[in-house]
């Protein structure tokens, strides 16, 4: 009897979806009572079975299986189990939703913001959401499907936090071609690479002297090396494996480098920088002749923008945002004057032709990404808006407005 009380007590305590600190569950197909409450472990007594069932699909990153067993398993992590990520899940504010249909063909998603279970198809979701994260970690998301996927951020659930490899803030991350790995950088002036099955640290980076603001791992096959850009003023190519630095970029820029990219071929590099200068480097020429006392940063440079009206079409202002498309002759760049280009380059004849300039935001532009296919590209503003764009036209498709600031 005590039992069956402690079971009805944990139900009405989880029927409530998104309050911190508590698993709400969102249960399939008609209104209460309608059907069979699902089975709930019960929140005094979960057995080691499921402590270690959490634990192995945790690491596998895989919630599949019966929906009532993994309901418990959830519940069990949620607790703060010694499952073996329990402390980076237990330090997160557990928040919006867990979904587990039944057999139907309808499931329920319980919305703190609606109050209310809403109807979408059923297709055997189990995703648990977790909120919140730390200065100096790096997160790991998931996207809501069959499979928990720490490589999709389409959901704003939390895998897990790296924790322990910077003692400031986290600038960006990147992660490699295998998706296990994921490079970080920090205002500490470090650049870490971490292993996400593992949640360590597998090799560091340093040579910096200030913060680090841009890290990406070369586009090509293995990934074996990194760029990164600096508020010292500088851009480094890293040898993955020995963590070395393979070459500085340095001198060209007067103030911060803000942001660093690849071309697709990973022979050249593009960075942009806060006193509106644009730089693409013949990367794979610095590091082959490195050790060549006569080379100058001039026999590296393919091409230079600079501060309008040096450059009549540049930038006025810091250049924060910058993007190579897949195609390597298309790059778009954004920055303090509110303004996105959108650039062709020609790396054989050391061009750099404006196509467009784009200037329907209302703020600073923070970042701009292409799609995959390169058809499409987004700004992101300080005016709170994210904006897509036809690459082709130009035109502004959908513009975005859900954030609050």
């Amino acid at each position: 009897m005590a039992e069956n009380n402690d079971r009805r007590k944990t139900r009405a305590s989880l029927a409530g979806g998104g309050t911190a600190g508590a698993l709400g569950l969102a249960q399939g197909g008609a209104a209460a009572g309608s059907a069979a409450a699902p089975r709930v472990l019960p929140s005094s007594a979960p057995s080691d079975r499921h402590k270690n069932l959490a634990a192995a699909r945790l690491k596998r990153k895989t919630f599949t299986g019966d929906a009532d067993e993994t309901r418990a398993e959830l519940q069990a992590v949620a607790r703060g189990m010694e499952t073996g990520l329990d402390d980076p899940l237990k330090r997160g504010a557990l928040g919006e939703h867990v979904t587990a249909p039944k057999s139907g063909t309808t499931s329920t998603e319980s919305d703190p913001k609606k109050g209310a279970g809403t109807e979408k198809p059923g297709e055997g979701t189990v995703a648990a959401t977790l909120q919140g994260e730390r200065e100096g970690e790096v997160v790991a998301k998931l996207e809501e499907t069959d499979q928990v996927d720490p490589f999709s951020v389409r959901e704003h659930g939390l895998l897990c936090k790296l924790r322990n490899g910077h003692s400031l803030g986290v600038f960006a991350t990147d992660f490699a071609d295998d998706g296990r790995h994921v490079a970080s950088c920090s205002f500490d002036a470090s650049v870490n690479v971490w292993d996400v099955d593992t949640q360590r640290v597998r090799r560091k980076y340093r040579g910096h002297t200030a913060a680090v603001t841009s890290v990406r791992f070369i586009p090509t096959e293995g990934n074996e090396r990194l760029a990164t850009a600096s508020e010292d003023g500088t851009v480094r190519v890293w040898d993955k494996r020995s963590a070395k630095t393979l070459f500085t970029f340095q001198g060209q820029f007067a103030t911060a480098a803000r942001c660093v990219r690849w071309f697709p071929s990973g022979k050249h590099i593009v960075a942009c920088s806060d006193d509106a200068n644009i730089i693409v480097w013949d990367a794979e020429a610095a590091v082959l002749t490195a050790d060549d006392p006569t080379q100058t940063m001039d026999d590296i440079t393919v091409a230079r923008l600079f501060e309008a009206p040096y450059t009549p079409e540049g930038h006025r202002g810091s250049v924060r945002a910058l993007e190579v498309a897949i195609d390597g002759r298309t790059m778009y760049t954004g920055g303090a004057d509110g303004c996105i280009r959108q650039w062709r380059v020609d790396l054989l004849g050391g061009r750099i032709a404006l196509r467009r300039k784009i200037d329907d935001a209302k703020g600073e532009i923070m970042q701009v990404t292409c799609n995959p296919d390169g058809s499409l590209f987004a700004s992101a503003c300080s005016d709170s808006a994210v904006r897509v764009y036809s690459s082709r036209t130009g035109a502004c498709l959908h513009t975005l407005t859900e954030h609050a600031g």
